[in-house]
């Protein structure tokens, strides 16, 4: 079968409906990290009619495609804090994952990762050693 005439059937296959409801579960099940999380809040507000690739595929690019200003992305930093039982290189590197949607410094990730941290003495002691990179906090 030439290589074109397999895309074809393989693009009619994904346009079934029970296909694309199938790939938006599979797709979903192998999300992780941010996006894991992300899908574990949008989730509830998608209608059982629009739960298909086509959907998910929309949210995704607009989620994390999108580049953001500085401010929007400081604000995304801000509210974010390491969760019960989440390694802090975990924590770490969501934020890494946050300042990837936009520009923003080291300095601004070195700020929030203390401030977002569950041990306040552990905080304290980023804060002392005045780390100049992520990884150094």
């Amino acid at each position: 079968m030439p290589v074109t005439m397999w895309l074809k059937t393989i693009r009619a296959e994904i346009r079934r409906p029970e296909v694309t409801t199938q790939l938006y579960h599979e797709v979903a099940a192998h999300l992780d990290g941010e996006a894991q999380r992300w899908f574990a809040t949008v989730m509830e507000s998608v209608s059982r009619e629009d739960e298909n690739i086509t959907t998910l595929s929309t949210m995704l690019r607009t989620k994390y495609m999108t580049k953001r200003s500085g401010p929007e992305i400081v604000d995304l930093h801000n509210p974010r804090r390491q969760m019960h039982g989440e390694r802090l290189v975990g924590y770490a590197q969501s934020l890494r994952e946050i300042a990837e949607r936009g520009e923003i410094g080291d300095d601004w990730q070195i700020n929030a990762f203390p401030k977002g941290m569950n041990s306040t003495m552990g905080a304290t002691d980023v804060r002392g050693h005045r780390p100049r990179t992520l990884d150094e906090a």
